[in-house]
């Protein structure tokens, strides 16, 4: 990010300002992935710092934008700014401090923050994020190296078998490089450094909320695929009525893990599977769920292997709960149901004792609900089942991965042999990909996903 400073005014709406000043002369920095507001104690109040403590600490440093309003019309109109905002944005750091006037100074640290201002006519329909650099590799794949043409010009091409664009609903998007040259007449060498991003098509009217969520589905698909956190640090949206400039403090976290998902899933590149997920199917409603499962996977190439078994564990778990589709006995009169459950009902409420018919009517309700369903081997090997998986072909089984799983859970870590955990974690780790490739609606997964434990003996 480069350095920029704006002169800003905020007004605090929280019961910890009612009987003190809300408004205040600040400053909003961004500078080097940091983002700051600095609050000044203008006009002196000797309780500036304390109360400010109490409002963080009430809110816990969390939505700040749901109680700061950043104004100032006339800064505003001077950097065609029409709005700021930091609805979703939480505070990651807080100090106090003197400013140049020896007055207090309230120093927060924000993690994002949204800037609307007046629509730029010649990029509208277009969006960009950059992207930290875990996401490097991915998109380098798809590109020949800088090469000059005629000596007076730079370029570079995508590889053979590169798809131009992928879709997603009304969005087209593909990863590229912007190049930024760092040069000096006076020095022999030139700089050219390769910023990673993805490039959006859109109509000019649609929602900021569309765009928003599909930039934060393909950075799930592209974490997924590399196993690396991808998050993007700015963004650019241009629409008809507005441009938005999304700024964000992220970690640019990357672990030490240099494979993808090959040779368990038969890709050899981010590409290729974007082109097979059927995008346009995914639930948006389940985009939060699909983060928290990708987030685990990621996170299983930083902890030791009994962390890793509980993190694949916890992705089938969540997966699980979101899968209602029980199989049911067929009925073959439903006209006569209620009143065939009605009398079965009162039949056996014959039988209990007259001090304990309402406690067992309660009980009743909940569980005819339940006898309609088919008995199962356990709701998690059925749900398993349903996304097209032989439970019965797992090496291990199932019931040896569920006890070292609980075993795990209850603290007996010495149980298992090191062999049998590595086995374990290879087999959960496949059923990780197959639950999340289910989730992102991939077409006929099962031809690139190689099940097989290669930890079998």
């Amino acid at each position: 990010m480069k350095n920029e400073i704006y002169c800003v005014e905020i007004i605090i709406e929280e019961d910890s300002f009612k009987d003190s000043i809300n408004r205040f002369h600040s400053h909003l920095e961004i500078n080097n992935n940091e983002i700051l507001l600095l609050i000044y104690n203008v006009p002196n109040n000797p309780r500036f710092k304390h109360v400010f403590h109490d409002f963080l600490k009430k809110i816990h440093y969390r939505n700040l934008g749901k109680y700061i309003s950043i104004i100032d019309k006339n800064s505003f109109i001077e950097n065609r700014i029409q709005k700021i905002e930091i609805t979703s944005s939480n505070c990651i750091g807080f100090t106090s401090q003197m400013d140049s006037s020896n007055q207090d100074m309230i120093k927060l640290s924000l993690d994002e923050v949204f800037m609307y201002k007046s629509p730029s006519e010649e990029h509208i329909g277009k969006s960009a994020f950059y992207i930290n650099d875990a996401g490097f590799d991915i998109i380098s794949d798809n590109y020949t190296q800088l090469w000059s043409k005629n000596n007076d010009s730079f370029t570079y091409k995508k590889m053979k078998d590169i798809e131009p664009f992928h879709e997603i609903g009304n969005i087209r998007f593909t990863p590229k490089f912007n190049f930024q040259i760092k040069d000096s007449k006076r020095e022999k060498e030139s700089i050219i450094i390769k910023k990673p991003y993805f490039e959006l098509i859109h109509d000019e009217n649609i929602s900021e909320i569309e765009i928003l969520n599909t930039i934060k589905l393909i950075n799930l698909i592209s974490t997924f695929y590399s196993k690396n956190p991808i998050e993007f640090y700015n963004g650019y949206i241009f629409l008809k009525e507005y441009q938005i400039k999304i700024y964000k403090a992220i970690e640019n976290r990357l672990t030490e893990n240099k494979g993808t998902l090959f040779p368990v899933v038969r890709i050899n590149n981010l590409d290729k599977l974007f082109s097979r997920i059927q995008i346009k199917k995914i639930d948006f409603s389940q985009l939060n769920k699909i983060e928290i499962m990708i987030q685990k996977f990621w996170q299983t190439n930083l902890v030791d292997i009994r962390s890793s078994i509980l993190l694949n564990f916890a992705i089938l778990e969540i997966a699980k709960d979101s899968n209602n589709g029980t199989e049911q006995f067929e009925i073959k009169d439903t006209s006569h149901k209620n009143d065939v459950i009605a009398d079965f009902k009162e039949k056996i409420l014959s039988l209990i004792d007259e001090k304990e018919k309402i406690i067992f009517e309660k009980k009743f309700e909940f569980i005819i609900p339940k006898l309609f369903i088919k008995p199962l081997k356990s709701p998690l090997e059925d749900y398993l089942t349903s996304i097209g998986l032989v439970v019965d072909d797992f090496y291990p089984k199932f019931k040896t991965i569920k006890n070292v799983r609980d075993s795990i859970t209850h603290g007996s870590i010495s149980t298992h042999s090191l062999d049998k955990l590595e086995s374990v974690n290879a087999m959960l780790y496949r059923i990780s990909i197959c639950i999340i490739l289910d989730y992102l609606k991939i077409e006929n997964w099962k031809e690139i996903v190689d099940i097989t434990n290669e930890k079998k003996r």
